[in-house]
């Protein structure tokens, strides 16, 4: 079943900080290897299904939502916009509605076929999203959206209290269409691994509590 996915892809500065390396993934910043591993997974959708016409689009996270690539199948396209990307600012704070309007307004301008699915890459440690009031809370729990989650942040410290982020994310996932989350504080294996796993799509993938399956990277 093709698949149109957006990816939304933090580019605070601490998406600079490093991830510690593994056997087959070395180390490297929070948003090289997120950029690399976005490339595997295109490259990997598309081996999957070859007769498929999967298609991905690109936002960036900065203290609000842009929309900078429409949907695209061509892999070359999509690996040159990635290999642009960078971190921007310091962002204290991010608008979630923002982020649930621009791909609404996206997918109705570009009359999308297919039920869109979102992979979001977080990275900040001390910026929590903005509290979703209810037309937001209505977009993420609707049907139409499959939210995916990877929350890169640093360990917890009097400075940083990353839980209540995660929380927040993790409470806007929609009961009809069961999202996948994970959590990435220092390992780079840790981040391939979680990328791997949402390869899956979502309408043949079990609840993430149900998983029982150990992904060798070796």
């Amino acid at each position: 079943m093709a698949e149109s996915i957006v990816f939304c892809i933090d580019v605070d500065r601490e998406m600079d900080c490093e991830l510690s390396g593994a056997v087959t993934m070395g180390p490297g910043s929070r948003i090289a290897l997120t950029k690399r591993l976005l490339k595997t997974f295109i490259d990997a959708k598309q081996r999957i299904g070859p007769n498929l016409d999967h298609q991905f689009a690109l936002v960036l996270l900065k203290d609000r939502a842009e929309w900078v690539m429409d949907f695209s199948s061509d892999g070359a396209l999509l690996g040159a916009v990635i290999d642009e990307l960078g971190t921007t600012g310091n962002y204290r704070q991010f608008d979630t509605s923002s982020l649930f309007s621009v791909i609404s307004s996206n997918v109705r301008r570009l009359a999308v076929a297919n039920t869109p699915r979102v992979i979001c890459v977080y990275g900040r440690s001390d910026v929590v999203p903005a509290s979703a009031p209810q037309h937001v809370r209505a977009h993420a729990t609707s049907p139409q959206f499959t939210f995916d989650l990877v929350y890169l942040h640093h360990r917890r410290t009097a400075q940083w209290n990353p839980q209540i982020i995660y929380d927040f994310w993790t409470a806007l996932e929609s009961a009809q269409a069961p999202g996948y989350f994970f959590e990435v504080t220092k390992s780079s294996r840790r981040l391939a691994q979680a990328m791997i796993k949402l390869l899956a799509n979502p309408q043949m993938r079990p609840r993430q509590l149900d998983c029982d399956y150990t992904i060798q990277t070796a």
